[in-house]
């Protein structure tokens, strides 16, 4: 079982992989839901750490109905990405609709290969989230990111267990949204095999409570 810390700036990335995090999800801006990161920032990290960065592809805060020119802008985020040692990439495109686009995901998720791709919480926001995991499936995604629905993942343990059990071991659904070590058991009852939380008990530092990742490893390990 992994668990996946979401991390904005250096520090708590330091904090996370002391504190023995699987891996590291990287952003900024974590009052607009996170946003891409300098390149130069994620190559620095890289320098200092063996443990995998899956960076976020999302060029401004808001929906995720991107124009031409923001597609153009994530896959070269992803090429810049790439090349200051990225271990993967986070990202998410819906329609109109916020059905998911399928066309404009599989390009960047071509452009990202041969690393992985996870589809974020976008995912939250498309009426059918079954349609959904299949498509993402086919989009070449390696896993999805979901509390399950709006809300957060204690809100939602019956529809995430359901799109665990649709995922079965072709895509690996991850829960994220509210998770801590005091509901981590009910996550795992539904099968959860990977975890996501930042972990976060202060807004002000930004930066994850190591106690609580220690807490939620044990937990997992148990």
């Amino acid at each position: 079982m992994k668990l996946e810390i979401a991390c904005f700036n250096p520090r708590a990335v330091e904090i996370a992989v002391k504190a023995k995090a699987d891996r590291i999800e990287y952003c900024q801006n974590y009052d607009q839901g996170g946003v891409s990161p300098p390149a130069g920032e994620v190559g620095q990290i890289k320098k200092k750490i063996d443990t995998p960065v899956f960076v976020m592809v999302r060029p401004r805060p808001g929906n995720f109905i991107y124009n031409k020119e923001e597609l153009r802008e994530m896959a070269k985020t992803i090429d810049r990405m790439k090349a200051a040692g990225a271990d993967g990439f986070v990202f998410g495109i819906l329609d109109q609709a916020n059905e998911l686009n399928v066309k404009d995901c599989e390009i960047l998720v071509k452009t990202a290969w041969p690393l992985p791709c996870t589809l974020h919480r976008a995912f939250d926001d498309t009426p059918d989230k079954i349609k959904s995991l299949h498509e993402a499936l086919n989009c070449g995604f390696s896993r999805i990111l979901s509390s399950g629905g709006k809300g957060n993942v204690e809100d939602n343990i019956k529809a995430i267990e359901m799109l665990i059990l649709t995922a079965s071991d072709q895509i690996i659904l991850m829960p994220g949204g509210g998770l801590r070590s005091h509901n981590i058991d009910m996550l795992k009852a539904a099968g959860a095999t990977e975890f996501h939380s930042s972990c976060i008990t202060s807004q002000e530092s930004l930066l994850p409570d190591s106690e609580e990742i220690c807490r939620i490893k044990h937990k997992l390990l148990s």
